[in-house]
């Protein structure tokens, strides 16, 4: 069977408080940063 029965793939743009920032959203378009790899950071 499966490991999962859900994921939820989109939680960067749901979570309030956000812990970390990155891949930031512009007119519904997620846009890269300029840091190395995924471009996360924690706040």
């Amino acid at each position: 069977g499966a490991l999962f029965d859900y994921i939820d793939l989109d939680s960067h743009l749901n979570l309030k408080p956000d812990p970390a920032d990155g891949a930031p959203i512009s007119d519904g378009v997620v846009a890269p940063t300029d840091r190395v790899g995924h471009g996360g950071r924690l706040l």
